[in-house]
């Protein structure tokens, strides 16, 4: 997710609602990024969607 997306706040929010309950919470940031920074043609993208490929194939 990236810093600038408009629900981010809630995102960290979330994940520290989740931890302190014991539930597994992985936040990705994309300093600067907008939600779909893995999906647009900047240089950052490829990291991001290798992330993404990575978590969906486990």
């Amino acid at each position: 997710m990236g810093t600038h997306d408009i629900a981010y706040a809630d995102a960290v929010t979330m994940r520290r609602k989740a931890r302190a309950e014991g539930h597994p919470f992985v936040l990705h940031r994309g300093a600067g990024m907008l939600h779909v920074y893995p999906l647009l043609p900047i240089a950052e993208d490829a990291a991001a969607r290798r992330t993404l490929a990575d978590i969906l194939s486990r």
